[in-house]
């Protein structure tokens, strides 16, 4: 059984632009493949990226530079939902996660579901992928992150 991020669709468009992104990500995982993230940003559209913050070109340098030699806090599954990230730390977290991506698919009527395989615990969690998900738009109705299934409520309830 696999682990996943579930949400509620909106735009059968904007779930097939993501599913494309799910795809090169996977197949960069799946090769071993660590593209530079600027390389990656075409995969996305101006309304995505505009979910992520943009440090100065300098913050960019300290922060790739972090991410390389400072540990990473993990985000607890629950405070995973809504929070801003920079793009580069999606993509680096994303692509150093110890799991696989699996896919991204429909599931029941009116809900997709992102799925990974974890490889080891702690395998870097799920908030990574919970910005990927927002980022086009989604919102998160539930995460099961190998320790069982935690529904999400809708922040705007």
């Amino acid at each position: 059984m696999s682990e996943f991020i579930e949400f509620t669709i909106h735009s059968r468009d904007r779930l097939h632009q993501l599913r494309r992104v799910v795809l090169e990500l996977q197949r960069d995982k799946a090769d071993n493949n660590r593209r530079d993230s600027t390389a990656l940003q075409s995969l996305f559209d101006q309304d995505a990226l505009s979910h992520f913050s943009w440090p100065t070109p300098e913050g960019r340098v300290e922060r790739l530079h972090d991410l390389a030699t400072r540990p990473v806090l993990l985000t607890p599954t629950e405070q995973a939902v809504g929070q801003c990230w920079d793009f580069d730390s999606m993509i680096h977290a994303i692509m150093e996660g110890e799991y696989d991506l699996l896919g991204c698919e429909p599931s029941v009527p009116g809900k997709a579901v992102l799925r990974f395989d974890a490889q080891a615990y702690p395998y870097g969690g799920v908030g990574a992928l919970v910005a990927l998900v927002e980022a086009f738009g989604f919102a998160v109705s539930g995460i099961d992150d190998g320790t069982g299934y935690l529904a999400v409520a809708d922040p705007g309830t």
